[in-house]
């Protein structure tokens, strides 16, 4: 049996007051857990910090927007306090579960924190035992509610007697063919491919649509090319781009065109990596030339130029822009210079080390010199 819960609603009013004052509450030293408990208005004896330990181990920033969104759909502290490992899971993960309930017609009341951890298991159940549990209307037709809402067909032939994972997988199947113009084989396909989609609701994957194609100018084409962006989060992607609106002199809208995996990185990792390469005293427009560098982790990028500034073999490069290319793809230059020395061609260059693999093994091969994989940067 599913455990239910009641929510507790409050004024939205008392967590904005708690949130703006978090930040003045920890110190610098101050752990997560630390942190948590603060906001959750516990004290020594009633915070275990042992068992809430695991909290140290997450992005801060990103317990903070947990939090944030958890008192926005209406949980207390203490529903908070119950299922504290709820704080694990992203806002997007989060607002995307909660609307997958409400649109399978779920009563708001009985969608308790335990219930959005459960996700999975709860998604396992057909509609008929979720009724017979209590969490849906019984004398609701909620197949006829979703055609109606999405202003589809009735798709394949479902009935309540199926796992609810899979009626949402048919039915998202069925959207992302109407929404991208894309075939139901390719769009089954994608949702075997990127099972984050799966877990996406269909108000989200219709809003990154309208918000990648009117902000980026990204074609159907192109989301379909690139169908994971459809699980990137919408607000995140606006602070970051509220907060770094150009590189250098380069729009980040157009690096996010050109790259769209960086779509899905967290202000946090934005943020981290351009401290990072200023830190070393690279600009942000050599970021921009290689924005492919903000992919990486920022204590991965930090230990990788600590590296290239201390090494004798680097220093030729250290304060050009192209040993960003290097850092990048530094775990391979050990690799590819030994192979290089067994060929006994002596003559290597920053392109030729950061350089695609399919360039490097072409070069390895025939000895083709002189080629630039790299013009921009």
């Amino acid at each position: 049996m599913l455990q239910r819960g009641i929510i507790i609603l409050i004024p939205k009013l008392s967590w904005c007051q708690c949130l703006s004052f978090s930040r003045a509450l920890h110190s610098a030293g101050e752990t997560n857990s630390e942190l948590v408990k603060r906001l959750l208005g516990q004290n020594e004896e009633t915070w275990h910090e042992q068992k809430n330990s695991f909290l140290n181990n997450y992005d801060r920033d990103n317990l903070m927007e947990t939090y944030k969104k958890l008192r926005f759909l209406g949980y207390s502290n203490e529903n908070i306090l119950e299922e504290l490992r709820i704080m694990r899971l992203r806002p997007l993960t989060l607002n995307s579960r909660y609307r997958i309930y409400l649109d399978y017609g779920f009563d708001k009341k009985l969608i308790s924190l335990s219930l959005l951890r459960h996700f999975v298991a709860t998604l396992a159940h057909n509609i008929h035992k979720l009724k017979k549990d209590g969490y849906i209307n019984k004398y609701k037709n909620v197949l006829a509610n979703v055609n109606k809402k999405l202003k589809l067909e009735n798709v394949e032939e479902l009935d309540e007697s199926l796992p609810l994972k899979h009626i949402h997988h048919e039915y998202l199947a069925q959207y992302l063919s109407l929404s991208l113009n894309m075939s139901r084989d390719e769009a089954n396909y994608n949702l075997r491919k990127y099972t984050n989609l799966k877990c996406r609701s269909f108000k989200c994957i219709r809003e990154n649509i309208d918000f990648l194609t009117k902000t980026f100018g990204f074609t159907h084409e192109k989301i379909r090319k690139h169908i994971y962006v459809l699980y990137s989060d919408k607000e995140n992607a606006l602070s970051v781009l509220k907060t770094y609106p150009k590189l250098g002199s380069t729009d980040f809208k157009d690096i996010i065109y050109s790259y769209p995996n960086i779509i899905l990185l967290p202000l946090s990792n934005v943020r981290g990596v351009i401290e990072c390469v200023e830190k070393f005293g690279y600009s942000r427009d050599h970021i921009a030339k290689v924005p492919m560098i903000l992919l990486l982790n920022p204590s991965t990028l930090e230990t990788r130029l600590n590296r290239i500034h201390t090494e004798d073999w680097y220093q030729p490069y250290v304060g050009l822009p192209r040993a960003l290319n290097l850092a990048f793809s530094l775990p391979d230059i050990e690799k590819r210079r030994s192979i290089l020395r067994d060929l006994n061609m002596k003559c290597v260059s920053m392109n030729l080390l950061a350089c695609p693999k399919s360039y490097f093994n072409a070069y390895a091969k025939h000895g083709r010199d002189k080629i630039n994989f790299f013009p921009n940067a």
